[in-house]
């Protein structure tokens, strides 16, 4: 027999957070649930049964979302937690950093001043070391620095670090106003050679350009008269090839126009020639071409001749198959059949017309 032992639909009683979170407690609700479960024999051949199965399976899932529902909302709580924390560590440090500000405040501001003097006087250590430094840059520093009254100007317990920016400024400037000023006579010295030997040299430059220009003229000067002499001679020569040549057109001119003279006469016989030779051409292509069109008109009266012959006989032959058909079709005697055949034919006869 089948056992019909009822499934209770309630859930394990859960023990306080977090302890249920522990690997034994959920382990422990686990087997409890398992235990419950596996007491009921499954029955698949009945309604009863499977229902039953359903109902196993129900309590299952509802005792895991019993589990595991309050376990993700204290997780929740506790990822939330360290933001809390950390918003309120930062409003204490910050209540304690304003605190502690709004405490110094009156002294900062009251010795905002001082330490504006020590600030500036560390400043013009560091700027000493600067390069394209000029001495009296440095001068009006150094009297910035030993113009500073330690003594009555810091409180007493900065009037040691007070001393020790002055005492630094001070040194800085004096030591730097030393080496800028030899650096800056060496500098001038070292100019002024600069500019005595570059106007020596220009001197010397100018020595070499005036004799280079005397020994120019002077190269020039013979160069113009061996020019000079040069041109004379090449005009002579062009006087001489210009009279050869002006001999030399002369008789080619005369050549020339010897040439033309004869080549006209030449021309003009050749033209003659050509012209009679012209009109004896013509005058056969005239002869031939008449021949030829005699020969065209006597044959196109033959091929005319022929064609009405041709077509006369075509229309007796037409005319005379008409003529039989009528005679033997239409029962008309020969004078009938002819006199229908000629009315027809000269288009007597309405809506009848032959066509051969």
């Amino acid at each position: 027999m089948t056992n019909k032992t009822e499934v209770s639909t309630g859930v394990t009683e859960l023990p306080s957070l977090p302890v249920a979170y522990t690997a034994e407690t959920l382990e422990d609700l686990f087997n409890k649930v398992k235990a419950e479960v596996e007491a009921h024999v499954p029955d698949l051949e009945t309604v009863e049964g499977r229902k039953h199965i359903k109902s196993l399976a129900a309590k299952i899932s509802s005792s895991k979302t019993a589990i595991d529902k309050p376990m993700r909302d204290y997780l929740r709580e506790i990822k939330a937690l360290p933001k809390v924390v950390e918003k309120n560590a930062r409003e204490s440090v910050e209540r304690f950093d304003a605190l502690r500000d709004a405490t110094l405040k009156p002294l900062v501001e009251a010795q905002a001043a001082q330490d504006a003097i020590i600030e500036r006087m560390d400043e013009i250590v560091r700027m000493c070391s600067m390069d394209g430094l000029q001495s009296d840059t440095v001068r009006l520093w150094y009297a910035e620095a030993t113009a500073v009254d330690v003594e009555t100007t810091f409180w007493p317990e900065l009037i040691k670090k007070a001393r020790a920016s002055v005492d630094g400024a001070v040194a800085a400037t004096s030591a730097t106003v030393t080496r800028l000023v030899a650096a800056e006579e060496q500098a001038a010295e070292l100019e002024r050679l600069r500019k005595e030997a570059e106007e020596n040299a220009q001197r010397e430059r100018d020595r070499q350009i005036a004799e280079a220009a005397a020994l120019k003229a002077q190269e020039e000067e013979r160069q113009r008269a061996e020019q000079r002499i040069l041109d004379e001679r090449n005009k002579a020569e062009q006087d001489r090839l210009a009279k050869l040549k002006a001999e030399q057109d002369k008789a080619a001119a005369e050549q020339a126009l010897k040439d033309a003279e004869e080549k006209a006469k030449r021309d003009a016989e050749l033209a003659e020639q050509q012209a009679k030779e012209r009109e004896r051409i013509a005058a056969e292509n005239a002869k031939k071409y008449a021949e030829e069109q005699q020969a065209l008109e006597v044959q196109r009266l033959k091929d005319e001749e022929q064609r009405r012959a041709d077509d006369k006989a075509h229309r007796v032959a037409f005319n005379r198959a008409a003529l039989a058909d009528l005679i033997a079709q239409a029962g008309l005697s020969e004078d009938q059949a002819k006199a229908v055949i000629t009315a027809v034919a000269k288009g007597l006869v309405a809506n009848i017309k032959i066509h051969y």
